[in-house]
């Protein structure tokens, strides 16, 4: 049969598949030469789960050093400032993914913080953030 005909029928006559997304997809890329652009929204459920995640950090956290290798008032100065960015009218991205990689980077190897920690690097994958 002919391309017309495959078409009019709903077949493809090409070797590229056909794909049908009923939900929402960040990237897709296939093929050799192929390129992909993601746009990252903070919508509303975003905010949420990353809020919850760090009044969860912070409820972990203690006041004092301790036995931490890091100053927990620095990571409250950030965990702040993320609550911040996620408070804007339009949180700027860039911005808290970073300060998310940072905390995340900061606690990792705190073994009492590791549910906090859990919980963070779950809620940050909704914004692009992959934390080890």
């Amino acid at each position: 049969t002919s391309l017309r005909q495959n078409q009019a029928n709903g077949q493809s006559s090409g070797t590229a598949p056909t794909m049908v997304f009923n939900a929402p997809v960040g990237v897709l890329q296939t093929g050799p030469g192929s390129y992909g652009v993601a746009h990252q929204q903070i919508d509303q459920g975003t905010s949420e789960n990353l809020r919850r995640a760090l009044e969860m950090l912070v409820k972990q956290l203690p006041t004092s050093q301790e036995d931490l290798p890091f100053d927990p008032s620095e990571v409250r100065d950030m965990i702040e400032a993320s609550t911040t960015e996620l408070d804007a009218p339009k949180p700027n991205a860039l911005k808290l993914r970073s300060l998310l990689s940072g905390i995340g980077g900061v606690i990792l190897n705190a073994p009492r913080l590791k549910d906090a920690y859990d919980t963070l690097k779950w809620a940050a994958k909704f914004v692009g953030v992959d934390l080890p």
